[in-house]
């Protein structure tokens, strides 16, 4: 700290040596209401106030301990003390003496100074560059001030009594950290909690516990998908299952529509292969036509599984009939089914 001496006249050489915020020790001499009165060794005695003074109500004559020089005098042309200062004092320095080059720890900021945030620990002065706050120059500073941060000790100089730290630092080892518990614990099938950061036309980019992953549009939903935003909105937190794990790529891939029940895939699995069911044609194809089952359940005939191959298929059936038709084949992975028809009614 700045070392700021004072004057005081009535001192004698036995007390000229002090100096402002100086820690000293001494020993109580004397109890007033509102403090003690305090032997420092020199002409004049010390006065340490009662706000000053650390369980005040237990003080006795003749405690003996240390205390920091404010550097002014009372009315009773006393030095002023503080214990409570003093005590806090080296505390701050017994952490600061164990520091070294990559220690975690906290402090709060007292000042900017030239863009920088400037602290104490102690006799020792703790600097953050601005370079060292944020990955960005930083000038808007003030929400650090009076406020208690972390930071990673980047260099100790123990004779100047002064700390360079580093925000950013502490954040890329946490960072780490962070990703390095995640990989170790992540896995196919696993139920994850994500925050939406960034949506694109193609699907959507997650923050699952720090780690950017990413969830394809296809897999936002069982029914077809035009825009992410309709089921995606930046900033909001979802669960997601893990599809897909790329540990050496630090690749995740994410489904939201895995999270519900596949109405769809469950009617296909009660369709019984076989068995006659009424449809509806929906649509001409060239090589043939689709059918709505009355579950909802869109299959395909094709021209070869009619009745009548020879015919062209707008020949057979028509956009809006209904026909009865037989389950061919139904492949549960593709959700696709194939239809046989073995009969056509006009309504």
């Amino acid at each position: 700290m700045e070392d700021v001496k004072f004057n005081l006249e009535s001192i004698e050489k036995t007390f000229m040596h002090y100096s402002k915020k100086q820690i000293i020790s001494g020993k109580v001499v004397f109890l007033k209401n509102d403090g003690a009165v305090f032997d420092i060794g020199g002409k004049l005695d010390g006065f340490i106030p009662e706000k000053e003074y650390p369980d005040f109500v237990n003080a006795k004559i003749g405690d003996a301990f240390s205390v920091l020089l404010l550097g002014e005098k009372n009315n009773e042309n006393m030095i002023l003390l503080s214990k409570a200062q003093a005590e806090k004092m080296l505390s701050g320095n017994k952490r600061a003496e164990i520091l070294k080059t990559g220690s975690k720890f906290s402090f709060e900021v007292v000042r900017i100074q030239n863009n920088n945030l400037i602290g104490y620990l102690g006799e020792y002065k703790i600097i953050v560059p601005n370079r060292h706050i944020s990955v960005k120059p930083s000038y808007v500073l003030g929400k650090y001030l009076n406020k208690k941060i972390d930071v990673v000790v980047l260099e100790i100089d123990k004779i100047k009594k002064s700390i360079f730290a580093s925000i950013i630092a502490l954040k890329k080892e946490n960072q780490v950290m962070i990703e390095n518990t995640f990989w170790q614990n992540i896995d196919v099938d696993k139920i994850v909690k994500g925050k939406v950061i960034k949506i694109m036309p193609y699907g959507a980019f997650v923050n699952v516990d720090g780690v950017d992953c990413f969830i394809h549009i296809s897999d936002l939903a069982y029914e077809k998908v035009d825009k992410v935003e309709n089921f995606l909105t930046e900033g909001e937190e979802k669960l997601f299952k893990i599809l897909k794990v790329d540990k050496e790529n630090k690749k995740i891939l994410l489904g939201l529509k895995q999270m519900s029940e596949n109405v769809k895939l469950a009617k296909l699995k009660a369709l019984e292969i076989g068995k006659i069911y009424k449809g509806t044609v929906t649509k001409i194809l060239p090589f043939g036509a689709l059918i709505v089952l009355n579950e909802n359940i869109e299959g395909l005939l094709h021209i070869a599984d009619t009745n009548e191959p020879k015919k062209r298929i707008y020949e057979i059936v028509k956009p809006g009939q209904e026909i009865d038709i037989v389950i061919k084949s139904v492949d549960l992975e593709k959700e696709r089914v194939a239809l046989s028809c073995i009969l056509t009614n006009e309504n």
